[in-house]
């Protein structure tokens, strides 16, 4: 038989067992002002699990939204610009910045494979720039390799089509002549057509080359319904910038490749070299 000791130490163990098993079963119990804080901090922890649930399938959401609008702009007809004899070289960067606002796939330059990047703010970069020795070579590289079915002179002539209501085509290049001057014969040689901008008041005689493009570049973006860039705030959303595969401020193509950009760089540097006049100058490195 067992002592009494022994029973004790058996009921105290049960009696621990069964205070244990209460106290697990039994609800916590807090004071109202506890319960409350409690409660608050659990919605409030719910809450923002949710939130943070709906923000990532809202920017998952977008960004699909941002690649199927990029896949169905690739599938639309594409525009290009062919510049060629612009005395302000300025305008060339400001073109540049136009190109890249309104999704034209590439800049031609004809003759001079230098531009000034003045005025781009750094868009020249999501530009594809290319350069042609004459006007007739970069005619069969824009219908050949480009695909474009017509190209367009930006002119006021007897023929001209008001912009807002031409009857777009396909895939379209349009020639950007003197700002003064306009086209030149051998520009509008090239032409199949030529399209004119209005004008309604009494000031000038035409439009900055420039701001011409950028409307004609607008017209063609909306009559083929070209998807809007996503916005933040009130400015538009800005790619990241791509890796500069070309020398900065020149088009390499046909007729101008690195390895003349490097050999005009040496020239430059020997004219310098020998000239004791110049004591200081910045020397543009035209190289990689």
């Amino acid at each position: 038989m067992c002592g009494f000791d022994e029973l004790r130490s058996v009921f105290e163990f049960f009696f621990f067992l069964t205070k244990k098993k209460k106290a697990l079963t039994t609800p916590l119990r807090l004071s109202g002002r506890r319960q409350k804080t409690l409660s608050l901090s659990l919605s409030l922890s719910r809450a923002s699990a949710i939130k943070q649930e709906r923000e990532m399938d809202k920017t998952n959401d977008e960004e699909e939204e941002e690649e199927n609008d990029a896949v169905a702009t690739m599938k639309k007809p594409s525009m290009h610009f062919i510049v060629q004899n612009v005395s302000k070289k300025h305008n060339i960067g400001t073109i540049c910045r136009n190109c890249t606002a309104f999704d034209v796939k590439s800049m031609h330059l004809v003759g001079n494979a230098h531009y000034n990047v003045f005025g781009s703010q750094g868009s020249d970069a999501h530009v594809r720039i290319e350069h042609h020795p004459t006007l007739s070579e970069c005619r069969d590289a824009v219908k050949k390799e480009l695909k474009c079915e017509e190209i367009l002179g930006v002119e006021i002539t007897e023929e001209s089509v008001d912009v807002a209501k031409y009857p777009w085509k396909g895939n379209t290049a349009f020639v950007l002549g003197n700002e003064g001057h306009g086209l030149t014969p051998q520009q509008k040689k090239i032409c199949d057509g030529f399209v004119y901008i209005k004008q309604y008041g009494v000031g000038t005689a035409s439009l900055n080359v420039a701001v011409a493009s950028s409307i004609v570049m607008h017209e063609f973006a909306k009559y083929h319904d070209y998807s809007e860039r996503a916005r933040e705030g009130e400015k538009f959303v800005v790619a990241e910038k791509p890796l500069l595969r070309r020398p900065k401020g020149v088009a390499v193509g046909v007729g101008w490749t690195p390895e003349d950009v490097r050999k005009e760089r040496e020239l430059k540097r020997a004219e310098l070299a020998n000239d004791d006049e110049c004591e200081e100058v910045n020397v543009i490195d035209w190289g990689e």
